[in-house]
């Protein structure tokens, strides 16, 4: 890509995050970010149609970053969970965003795009009342943001060690669940 496309980009994307997590604002207008950055609306509209499409892009950037450090820790859990938290709290702000403006469309973005993973990566024990296997996984992926997002909208204020061994405790609840490592 080139360079000022990279910077143009970069700064739109910079920008929107900013806004949303200053004021939480949904109602960032492009002539808005045109004037603040300094770009013309043609310039804007050669990368992006839509803010929308700016979020969408960030979703996506996320996304995959996220799962580059799946596939570079692999599910050796303690290490994955420290730096899933380490990424989040570098890009504070980016899952600030996310979580608050994209909300919904963006955690089941991550539903879809991990469930896979999750199932491969544990066993269930036979669960007496027949709870199915689908049902721990989706409970495990939405109580893992529902954490993550509490985490970061209290600005991180438990101890990233904290969070990964509470992450530990709750997936060993009840010895429902047992890693397949």
């Amino acid at each position: 890509m080139d360079r000022r496309i990279k910077k143009t980009k970069t700064a739109i994307k910079q920008y929107v995050i900013n806004t949303y997590c200053k004021s939480g604002d949904q109602k960032l207008s492009i002539s808005q970010l045109c004037l603040a950055i300094d770009i013309n609306r043609s310039t804007f509209y050669l990368h992006y149609q839509s803010i929308d499409e700016v979020i969408k892009e960030l979703e996506d950037d996320a996304l995959s970053a996220i799962g580059q450090i799946i596939q570079k820790c692999g599910f050796e859990y303690m290490a994955l969970l420290k730096t899933i938290c380490d990424y989040i709290k570098e890009n504070a702000n980016l899952f600030k965003t996310l979580f608050n403006v994209a909300g919904e469309h963006f955690t089941s973005l991550i539903y879809k795009r991990f469930y896979d993973i999750v199932s491969s990566s544990i066993l269930v024990k036979q669960v007496e009342d027949g709870t199915s296997k689908d049902y721990v996984i989706t409970f495990i992926i939405f109580g893992t943001l529902g954490v993550f997002k509490k985490w970061i909208n209290e600005n991180f204020k438990t101890r990233e060690e904290d969070i990964v061994l509470a992450f530990l405790k709750f997936l060993r609840l009840d010895n429902l669940i047992l890693f397949n490592n």
